[in-house]
């Protein structure tokens, strides 16, 4: 089996603190705290692993957070690529209030990469892709990587036929779709701030949706939080209603939905069950305290209490 290659050029070490209750303002009281190796490709990559699927991941890292990376992923069977350029990896801070289940999130800026650093990065995936059976894009770029940068490796997989999955959002998201990526996963904002109207009726995510088609997309799947995925596989969509769970913490739900989109692609699995897949999984994620992710064996069985229904052809 060819692995999947995800990647993060922008990771983070992720701070997570459970609080029994966040009074903005005030001093609080930590429950827990921990730190974690984050990322989105980081985390795609981990559930995937978890999948049972073959795994690497490639990026950036610097300073301290280096080791940390390395020594992580290496503990969690996961082979790295990364490149070290000059700085620090960024400390992201994710507060979960227990009162609640809410996640407060503050992101920083991280590291500055040059040019010879990006040409690096590049140079990296398109070797890797020699050994790859699909790439996945998501997340943020650090400061000085060219704005280009998903197109071009977009574009870089799409001229060894090797398919790409596409998570990210403002301009991150249009210059990915300019490269022709084989699947996208935007979520409702995404969504909402690509195709300039607000989701409400079924009809109204069906065509939007059809705009990521237009750029060559051929399965798009839009994660709706509570409400499950709607997913439009060439001319036909489907509605996968989300999970009656109590949340927990909806950090790395995405992460965790995107991984459930590839495992599906991978077992050449119907359009409607990829979709109750991706909601089984985000649901699970999001029922789990902490930063961490859903089981293969979770994901199948809830999968099975998916409600998934054919959405009628909307005019285009």
């Amino acid at each position: 089996m060819k692995p999947i290659i995800t990647l993060t050029l922008n990771p983070a070490i992720d701070q997570v603190i459970e609080l029994d209750r966040l009074v903005v303002g005030s001093m609080n009281r930590a429950l827990t705290s921990r730190p974690m190796t984050g990322g989105k490709g980081i985390n795609v990559a981990r559930v995937l692993k978890g999948f049972g699927m073959e795994v690497l991941t490639a990026g950036f890292s610097a300073g301290s957070g280096t080791g940390m990376i390395h020594r992580t992923l290496e503990a969690e069977g996961i082979p790295a690529h990364f490149i070290e350029v000059p700085g620090e990896v960024r400390v992201n801070l994710k507060i979960h209030d227990a009162s609640d289940g809410k996640t407060t999130e503050i992101n920083q800026p991280g590291f500055k990469v040059d040019g010879d650093a990006a040409d690096r990065l590049m140079s990296r995936v398109e070797s890797l892709l020699e050994i790859g059976s699909a790439l996945v894009l998501t997340g943020s770029l650090p400061a000085g990587m060219p704005r280009t940068a998903y197109l071009k490796l977009a574009q870089l997989a799409w001229n060894r036929n090797i398919p790409v999955f596409l998570d990210a959002d403002g301009e991150n998201l249009e210059m990915g779709l300019s490269g022709q990526p084989y699947a996208v996963k935007p979520n409702r904002d995404e969504l909402e701030r690509y195709a300039g109207s607000r989701m409400e009726a079924d009809s109204d995510w069906v065509h939007a949706m059809r705009k990521f088609r237009e750029s060559g997309a051929e399965c798009i799947a839009a994660t709706m939080g509570p409400g499950g995925v709607m997913m439009l596989d060439g001319d036909t969509a489907w509605h996968a209603g989300g999970l009656p769970i109590v949340p927990a913490c909806a950090t790395g739900a995405g992460d965790s939905t995107l991984a459930a989109m590839i495992y599906g692609w991978h077992h050449r699995l119907p359009p409607q069950r990829i979709a109750a897949l991706m909601s089984a999984a985000g649901g699970m994620t999001a029922a789990r305290p902490g930063l961490s992710f859903c089981t293969l064996c979770e994901m199948l069985e809830s999968a099975d209490t998916v409600v998934v229904r054919h959405i009628p052809s909307c005019p285009e």
